[in-house]
């Protein structure tokens, strides 16, 4: 069903997970024997499981598009709290929703981290 609105609709970008763009593009080559690429994605925000650089990677082999990470918890708005940016090198907390501060484990000291 996705397949089929994605080309229907002619989508460029999805919000999905590792594992279920992973499978996608398993289905797309074994069953209907297509490549992934010729969906015309342009990019995959991924997230909601754990994951690697090397995921990262893959992904973007699989569907030559771009790929960037995001963060949530549903005890936190769900996905939103923070994303990677064209750079990828560490997920921004979106700043105007969220106050970051850093806890020291053995003194229990706080430092608040300033927005940037």
């Amino acid at each position: 069903k996705q397949i089929s609105l994605i080309q229907d609709f002619n989508v460029t970008g999805v919000h999905i997970t590792p594992s279920y763009a992973l499978h996608v593009a398993d289905i797309l080559r074994n069953e209907l024997k297509m490549d992934p690429k010729d969906l015309g994605l342009k990019y995959l925000v991924y997230g909601a499981e754990p994951s690697s650089a090397a995921t990262r990677e893959k992904l973007e082999s699989i569907y030559g598009a771009v790929a960037y990470n995001c963060y949530g918890l549903s005890e936190m708005n769900g996905p939103g709290v923070g994303f990677d940016c064209p750079e990828k090198i560490g997920l921004h907390i979106w700043e105007d929703n969220y106050l970051m501060e850093v806890v020291d484990r053995e003194t229990g000291q706080r430092e608040k981290i300033p927005a940037m």
